[in-house]
């Protein structure tokens, strides 16, 4: 992916993180998963599993968005640098 695309990428990643029905949602959903694992009984290992993989793969995919809203602040460092070296050495885009 070109940095163009990973700097837009990364926008609109940070976009969603800091998006207010994104927050409730991913806050709802773990906490319904929570009150459900603590009000199954104890001998519903099989139930609580899934309960347990659903917590998981929420973490997962928010550390997945994460990462490009990082990929995005990188890249976007890299083309400063990549910039900041050209109009040192003279040379425009």
């Amino acid at each position: 992916m070109s940095l163009n695309k990973e700097i837009e990428a990364g926008r609109q990643a940070e976009y969603l993180l800091e998006h207010p029905v994104y927050q409730q949602a991913f806050s709802t959903l773990r906490s319904e998963i929570a009150q459900q694992w603590a009000s199954s009984p104890s001998r519903d290992a099989e139930g609580r599993e899934k309960l347990w993989v659903m917590l998981k793969l929420l973490d997962r995919i928010e550390g997945h968005i994460k990462s490009i809203a990082e990929t995005g602040k990188m890249a976007k460092k890299q083309l400063s640098d990549i910039e900041e070296r050209r109009n040192f050495m003279g040379v425009s885009l």
